[in-house]
Protein backbone atom coordinates (compact mmCIF):
# COMPACT_ATOMS: atom_id res chain seq x y z
CA UNK A 1 0.00 0.00 0.00
CA UNK A 2 2.92 2.17 0.91
CA UNK A 3 4.68 1.95 -2.43
CA UNK A 4 0.89 2.31 -4.19
CA UNK A 5 0.65 5.44 -2.60
CA UNK A 6 4.23 6.67 -3.49
CA UNK A 7 3.66 6.05 -7.21
CA UNK A 8 0.06 7.83 -7.19
CA UNK A 9 1.96 10.67 -6.14
CA UNK A 10 5.04 10.68 -8.62
CA UNK A 11 2.40 9.92 -11.04
CA UNK A 12 0.18 13.24 -10.22
CA UNK A 13 3.10 15.42 -9.56
CA UNK A 14 5.11 15.27 -12.58
CA UNK A 15 2.26 15.69 -15.23
CA UNK A 16 1.27 19.02 -12.99
CA UNK A 17 4.66 20.03 -13.06
CA UNK A 18 4.54 19.57 -16.33
CA UNK A 19 1.09 21.37 -16.98
CA UNK A 20 2.11 24.17 -15.04
CA UNK A 21 5.24 24.80 -16.86
CA UNK A 22 2.96 24.26 -20.22
CA UNK A 23 0.92 27.09 -19.00
CA UNK A 24 3.57 29.27 -17.68
CA UNK A 25 2.51 29.33 -13.92
CA UNK A 26 4.88 29.35 -11.44
CA UNK A 27 5.12 26.25 -8.92
CA UNK A 28 6.24 28.39 -6.22
CA UNK A 29 3.51 29.08 -3.81
CA UNK A 30 5.30 32.54 -2.87
CA UNK A 31 4.72 33.72 -6.69
CA UNK A 32 1.44 35.07 -8.36
CA UNK A 33 -0.92 32.57 -9.85
CA UNK A 34 -0.92 33.20 -13.77
CA UNK A 35 -4.02 31.82 -14.66
CA UNK A 36 -6.33 29.56 -14.07
CA UNK A 37 -5.18 25.63 -15.14
CA UNK A 38 -8.03 23.30 -16.25
CA UNK A 39 -6.24 20.92 -17.87
CA UNK A 40 -4.65 17.21 -17.27
CA UNK A 41 -4.67 17.05 -13.10
CA UNK A 42 -6.66 20.19 -12.76
CA UNK A 43 -9.53 18.60 -13.94
CA UNK A 44 -9.28 16.33 -11.42
CA UNK A 45 -8.54 18.44 -8.51
CA UNK A 46 -8.18 21.80 -7.57
CA UNK A 47 -4.85 21.04 -5.93
CA UNK A 48 -2.64 18.06 -7.50
CA UNK A 49 0.56 19.18 -5.40
CA UNK A 50 -1.28 19.11 -2.27
CA UNK A 51 -2.93 16.19 -3.00
CA UNK A 52 0.57 14.05 -4.18
CA UNK A 53 2.35 15.70 -1.15
CA UNK A 54 -0.53 14.32 1.13
CA UNK A 55 -0.10 10.90 -0.58
CA UNK A 56 3.48 10.60 -0.41
CA UNK A 57 3.23 11.17 3.40
CA UNK A 58 0.87 8.82 3.43
CA UNK A 59 2.79 6.47 2.05
CA UNK A 60 5.78 6.53 3.52
CA UNK A 61 3.74 6.49 7.35
CA UNK A 62 2.60 3.10 5.54
CA UNK A 63 6.21 1.78 5.12
CA UNK A 64 7.63 3.18 8.11
CA UNK A 65 4.55 1.27 10.11
CA UNK A 66 4.68 4.43 11.70
CA UNK A 67 1.41 5.86 13.92
CA UNK A 68 3.32 9.28 14.23
CA UNK A 69 4.14 9.42 10.63
CA UNK A 70 0.11 8.53 9.88
CA UNK A 71 -0.63 11.39 12.92
CA UNK A 72 1.73 13.72 11.13
CA UNK A 73 0.39 12.90 7.10
CA UNK A 74 -3.27 13.83 8.66
CA UNK A 75 -2.07 17.04 10.35
CA UNK A 76 -0.02 17.84 7.34
CA UNK A 77 -3.54 17.47 5.33
CA UNK A 78 -5.41 19.43 8.25
CA UNK A 79 -3.01 22.52 7.54
CA UNK A 80 -2.97 22.37 4.34
CA UNK A 81 -6.66 22.04 3.80
CA UNK A 82 -7.60 24.87 6.05
CA UNK A 83 -3.95 26.51 6.57
CA UNK A 84 -2.55 27.12 2.54
CA UNK A 85 -5.86 26.09 0.45
CA UNK A 86 -8.18 28.20 1.94
CA UNK A 87 -5.96 31.17 1.82
CA UNK A 88 -5.42 30.77 -1.36
CA UNK A 89 -8.60 30.17 -2.87
CA UNK A 90 -9.73 33.79 -1.59
CA UNK A 91 -6.56 35.35 -3.29
CA UNK A 92 -8.20 33.44 -6.45
CA UNK A 93 -11.11 34.64 -6.01
CA UNK A 94 -9.98 38.39 -5.96
CA UNK A 95 -7.90 37.71 -8.67
CA UNK A 96 -9.79 36.20 -10.85
CA UNK A 97 -13.55 36.04 -10.13
CA UNK A 98 -16.38 34.80 -12.19
CA UNK A 99 -13.88 32.20 -14.28
CA UNK A 100 -12.37 30.54 -10.61
CA UNK A 101 -15.94 30.31 -8.83
CA UNK A 102 -16.96 28.38 -12.22
CA UNK A 103 -13.39 26.24 -12.14
CA UNK A 104 -14.10 25.78 -7.88
CA UNK A 105 -17.89 24.61 -8.52
CA UNK A 106 -16.82 22.05 -11.19
CA UNK A 107 -13.84 20.77 -9.75
CA UNK A 108 -13.42 19.10 -5.92
CA UNK A 109 -10.53 20.54 -3.75
CA UNK A 110 -9.15 17.33 -2.64
CA UNK A 111 -9.77 14.82 -5.53
CA UNK A 112 -12.66 13.52 -7.29
CA UNK A 113 -14.99 13.08 -10.36
CA UNK A 114 -18.37 13.80 -8.38
CA UNK A 115 -18.88 17.38 -9.10
CA UNK A 116 -18.59 16.53 -12.99
CA UNK A 117 -20.65 13.56 -12.71
CA UNK A 118 -23.14 16.67 -10.99
CA UNK A 119 -22.42 19.20 -13.40
CA UNK A 120 -23.47 17.20 -16.75
CA UNK A 121 -26.55 15.62 -15.08
CA UNK A 122 -27.50 19.30 -14.23
CA UNK A 123 -26.81 20.20 -17.79
CA UNK A 124 -28.75 17.50 -19.24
Amino acid sequence: LGVLLITISTILSVPTFVTMKKHSTPTDASKPTARIIKEGPFRWTRNPLCVAMVLLFGGIAVLANSIWFVLFTLALFILLDWGVIRLEEAYLERKFGEEYSQYKSSTPRWIGWGSRVRQRKGSS
